[in-house]
């Protein structure tokens, strides 16, 4: 039941961003949501680490942070085109994803554990 809760909360808040998302656009164009988008997406999910907000928040900035800084790149390397420089920058942050993973595949943050006392109760004694 719990799952059907938070499955019904995520819809609604999916559903108000995309209606807020075609208000401040004005226009909406299904060429905008390209699969790269959730590749990306999938992408600071693994960087940050399964199960932890804190986690994802870090990666999705890790992630942002890598896509935006090779954009640059361009000006460090002239013999750059665009095509070449698009590839270079998923590359780049594809390696950084593997090095990650080897390193730390728990993500940059790891899930929290829940701990679990082992109780025994009092009438649990024997015959």
């Amino acid at each position: 039941m719990l799952r059907i809760k938070a499955f019904a909360v995520g819809g609604a808040v999916m559903g108000i961003a995309g209606a807020l998302h075609a208000f401040y656009l004005t226009y909406i164009d299904p060429t905008q949501f390209t699969p790269i988008l959730t590749a990306y997406a999938f992408m600071a999910v693994i960087a940050g680490g399964r199960g932890s907000n804190v986690g994802l928040l870090l990666g999705a900035g890790t992630i942002m942070a890598l896509i935006e800084a090779t954009r640059f790149l361009k000006d460090a390397i002239p013999i750059l085109d665009s095509t070449r420089l698009a590839a270079l920058r998923l590359a780049l942050i594809g390696v950084g994803i593997i090095v990650l993973l080897i390193y730390r595949p728990q993500g940059l943050i790891a899930e929290p554990r829940l701990r679990s006392r082992n109780v025994v109760p009092e009438d649990a004694g024997g015959p």
